[in-house]
């Protein structure tokens, strides 16, 4: 089970994407979760690892098939 923090970064990729595969600026995400840029970035990262989202440095992060599950 993911934790509550992973979930809301998740949730807030999903919503900022509009539902779809649109990449979602990491400043965008950072601000729609009251976080700095490198926090984002860090947890993003983490993220991609799982493979819970595409991250593209200086373009962007989007969810993968797994991720939106």
């Amino acid at each position: 089970m993911a934790s509550i923090t992973v979930e809301n970064y998740l949730k807030h990729i999903l919503l900022l994407s509009a539902g779809g595969d649109e990449l979602v600026s990491m400043g965008a995400l950072a601000t729609a979760l009251a976080v700095v840029p490198g926090t984002a970035t860090t947890m993003v990262k983490s993220l991609a690892d799982e493979g819970l989202v595409e991250h593209r440095p200086r373009f962007g992060v989007r969810l993968t098939a797994e991720g939106r599950r």
